[in-house]
């Protein structure tokens, strides 16, 4: 499934609960792009879109992890919007001169052990260059 959103490289449906996707970023360390304005515009975009306050965002961790060789970030967050229920797992890598967004997204009130492991095998397939 492709999206009509430039910045979303591609999106999978995994089942009618659960989705991945890729975005791709022409911005990097190299034009100051770093972890903590990534997670800082993905919590405030989410809170965008749920009509809260960013620090009103739920975020159940932050875990150091990797992508193909590339150290990288997991965001996990959640909440409702338009009163639908949903879990990201948002991982980040920020290359020199592009960022990644390797997303898993659930269709729940809460995050479930099962979504952390289709999210690192998600991940385990991921392919950077």
């Amino acid at each position: 499934m492709r999206s009509d959103d430039p910045e979303i490289a591609a999106m999978f449906r995994l089942n009618d609960q659960s989705y991945g996707m890729f975005i791709t970023e022409e911005v990097g360390a190299s034009s100051g792009t770093t972890l903590t304005f990534m997670r800082d515009a993905i919590l405030e975009n989410f809170a965008l879109g749920a009509g809260i306050a960013a620090e009103d965002v739920v975020v159940y961790d932050v875990e150091e992890t990797e992508v193909a060789g590339h150290a990288a970030e997991t965001v996990i967050y959640g909440g409702a919007i338009n009163g639908l229920d949903v879990v990201f797992l948002n991982t980040l890598t920020i290359g020199e001169v592009r960022t990644v967004q390797t997303v898993t997204y659930y269709l729940r009130k809460s995050l479930e052990d099962a979504d952390r492991a289709t999210h690192q095998g998600f991940l385990a397939l991921t392919k950077l260059d």
